[in-house]
């Protein structure tokens, strides 16, 4: 048997190790009280906010209690089984019960079977450890419910049995979806446990106990600062109290470190650094983004938008395979070598010692079969570009899902076609996930309908339908405004015409005066007279008159063709 131990003081994102009890502070009288729980009853279901610390208490509290025998005194000899629901709990469950043996066990898919292979003469005992309790009402909607309905039953079952109890960690904002399940609800209300807020003594433990244990300290400042802004925090539920006091924690001790040899002394000028208590995380994750290329920022967004489960909570992570997140990348092609390598390396990036950001922790290696996880939904909480990159997820979701019921009702003669500016954004969104092959990929892990296949593709049918009648009606606009236009042609010719020649009489008719006035110099001033009165006419009241006219008209030219560009619909619309 391999004995580990901490090998840091604060451990961040994550939570506690079963091992790390040297390490975690303030939880004492919590364990107690946990502990006396299990004496009432073999199932107890420890419920409390996101980030409230549920599985540390049990996994790094709970365990090295009952195996030092807290619980009895004659229950020291342990077997421990801790699975995930996921989207297959029955499948995990029986693998977790077996790995809990040496040489493994085989259950015949059977896993109330498995206290036949306690060994009762040396009263040994198996904790069924179940985290994230709350996952198999996530998935129940689309995976096999058959199985979820007898993972619920089989852990029932189990903990009927004298030497095995079962202990379940859950979010309290899903207390209410245990009615979907016969027995849960009458379980949990004798077996639940609520997690206790921490009061002052208890987070000073927290933040000066671990740096004790490995020589250092925490200047007295540095304490009461971090008090203040944690008691600040506490109005907040979505301040996620223990993961980012962690995470600072970590931060200030690997600076501290970094700085001199000797005792580690945590500073407040290491606080102000790190970026504070509500800014360090996403400053953190932000630093780890900033060490990928371009391509790679790419491959981080579709990593993190896969990673959680839009349209929802949206602080709920959603695991997900990496050659799942390899296709996405990918598009509309299958993944290859390279662009699995490329979603390696970035998750590398965010899984590496001191970030922790990502499971599973090195040194467990990356395959297309790996399931990849958040650490803690803290992080897409508290991380400024995990925010945007959910919002996105969750508007092409709502977008898809809003398309799909009006192609429906279109298909039953209740719903026409889509028009600018929806029609845009659908057809935005079908590019931007490489085409209808992308988006069947894309849309499949939020359509858990038996139909999928048909309704896509009826979907598809009226987006194009819908395309392809905007172009029928811009094409419609551009002859309309081809023919205002020739109208307009055809009536300013006639104008000019008139124009001209009224131009042209005039002229002749002021030269013929003129000439008449220099070939008759021999003529009486009375004969004159009649010509200079004809003259005096033309250079004073037709010339300026006639000047006047022509600028009006032409004005009136102009303005008509402003107001003909002005309604002319522009060949190429652009679809937004």
């Amino acid at each position: 048997m391999n004995i580990q131990y901490s090998t840091q003081p604060y451990p961040g994102l994550r939570p506690f190790k079963s091992y790390e009890s040297d390490i975690f502070f303030g939880r004492d009288e919590h364990v107690k009280q946990l502990l006396k729980k299990f004496g009432e009853t073999h199932f107890v279901a420890v419920v409390g906010p996101s980030g409230y610390g549920k599985s540390s208490l049990v996994r790094t509290g709970l365990l090295a209690s009952l195996e030092l025998g807290f619980l009895e005194a004659n229950k020291t000899r342990w077997r421990i089984a801790e699975t995930h629901p996921g989207d297959n709990p029955l499948t995990g469950l029986v693998n977790a019960l077996q790995d809990a043996f040496e040489p493994k066990i085989d259950l015949q898919q059977d896993p109330t079977n498995v206290h036949r292979h306690l060994n009762k003469e040396n009263n040994e005992n198996l904790l069924v450890f179940v985290d994230q309790f709350e996952e198999i009402f996530r998935f129940y909607p689309h995976c096999n419910r058959a199985d979820t309905i007898a993972f619920v039953a089989d852990l029932l079952k189990m903990s009927q049995h004298g030497n095995i109890y079962v202990v379940i960690t859950m979010r309290s904002e899903f207390l209410g979806n245990c009615s979907q399940f016969y027995n849960l609800p009458e379980a949990i209300n004798q077996g639940v446990f609520l997690v206790p807020r921490l009061n002052k003594q208890q987070l000073q433990l927290i933040i000066e106990g671990p740096a004790r244990v490995f020589g250092g300290t925490v200047e007295p400042d540095l304490v009461d600062k971090l008090l203040k802004d944690m008691e600040g925090g506490n109005s907040d539920p979505t301040f996620d109290q223990l993961p980012l006091l962690q995470h600072v924690l970590m931060r200030m001790w690997s600076m501290a470190k970094a700085d001199k040899e000797g005792v580690t002394l945590l500073t407040l000028d290491h606080y102000q650094q790190v970026g504070e208590l509500k800014g360090a995380l996403s400053k953190h994750a932000n630093e780890a983004y900033d060490e990928l290329t371009k391509d790679q920022q790419k491959i981080a967004e579709v990593l993190f938008r896969s990673l959680s489960e839009p349209g929802g909570a949206p602080d709920l992570r959603r695991p997900v395979k990496l050659g799942e997140v390899a296709t996405l990348v990918n598009q509309s092609e299958a993944a290859n070598v390279t662009v699995e390598k490329e979603v390696k390396n970035v998750v590398e990036v965010f899984r590496k010692e001191g970030r922790d950001f990502l499971l599973p922790h090195p040194p467990c290696e990356l395959t297309s079969d790996t399931l990849l996880d958040i650490s803690h939904e803290s992080l897409l909480r508290q991380w400024d570009n995990a925010n945007e990159w959910i919002k996105k997820e969750t508007d092409q979701v709502n977008l898809y899902r809003w398309l799909k019921e009006d192609a429906e009702r279109w298909k039953n003669g209740g719903e026409g076609l889509w028009n600018p500016p929806n029609l845009g954004r659908a057809l935005t969104w079908r590019v931007q996930l490489g085409g209808v092959k992308g988006a069947k990929e894309w849309a499949r892990r939020y359509d858990t309908s038996i139909k999928f296949d048909e309704e896509f593709q009826h979907t598809m049918t009226f987006l194009d339908g819908s395309g392809e009648s905007h172009q029928i009606e811009l094409q419609k606009k551009r002859e309309e405004s081809q023919r205002i236009d020739n109208i307009n042609q055809r009536k300013k010719k006639p104008t000019k015409l008139w124009l001209w020649g009224l131009f042209l009489f005039v002229s002749v008719l002021f030269l013929i005066v003129n000439l008449a006035l220099v070939i008759t110099p021999i003529l009486h001033q009375e004969v004159l007279l009649p010509f200079v009165w004809l003259e005096g006419i033309v250079s004073g009241l037709i010339i300026p008159g006639l000047i006047k006219f022509i600028a009006h008209q032409t004005k009136l030219v102009s303005t008509t063709d402003g107001l003909k560009k002005q309604t002319i619909i522009p060949s190429e619309e652009k679809v937004s």
